[in-house]
């Protein structure tokens, strides 16, 4: 795949639901976030309220091996971050399903195969809605996350099709002997 060509695009105002897909959906979209002690920047901040944003980044382009989608600025003690990431619909220990998450500069191609550097994948929030921005705290940090679009790419499948393919395997091989 040198392209991922999107199945469905979510945009500003429209939610993910993970629960709403089957098990291996496969999503990229682009997070971006603020991160920092906002008490100890060298500014007004009401001052800025009403002032007008920058643009924000909605390419959603995977990328592979070296090149990278993720851009990172610090000013004094605020750091900016935006990256596209790599996510996929699976399900926990308990059955529920998740959006597990990797970057996109950690996964790379190999002939026909997909190859991911980093074997950790992390839990994205679910449902998604898309520019939502969200508060966390932490410590004397805060940190603002927003999802600016993503695109499914590949659907997954129902357990059952999964199952039935197992099943008729199994009866193949039974005729054989």
């Amino acid at each position: 795949m040198t392209h991922a060509i999107p199945l469905q695009t979510y945009n500003d105002g429209d939610v993910f639901d993970a629960d709403a897909y089957e098990v291996g959906t496969l999503v990229i979209f682009r997070v971006e976030s603020l991160t920092g002690q906002v008490d100890k920047l060298p500014c007004d901040i009401p001052s800025l309220i009403g002032e007008s944003l920058p643009a924000r980044p909605f390419d959603v382009s995977p990328s592979f091996g070296p090149t990278s989608t993720t851009e990172t600025v610090r000013a004094n003690d605020i750091s900016y971050f935006t990256a596209a990431k790599w996510g996929i619909v699976s399900v926990d220990k308990a059955r529920r399903k998740r959006l597990s998450v990797i970057s996109t500069g950690l996964v790379d191609r190999r002939d026909a195969k997909v190859i991911i550097a980093s074997p950790t994948l992390f839990t994205h929030f679910s449902p998604v809605e898309i520019g939502e921005t969200r508060h966390y705290l932490r410590r004397d940090d805060e940190r603002l996350e927003r999802v600016n679009a993503l695109d499914v790419v590949t659907y997954g499948e129902t357990e059952k099709k999964a199952r039935g393919v197992k099943n008729i395997a199994a009866r193949l091989s039974f005729l054989q002997r």
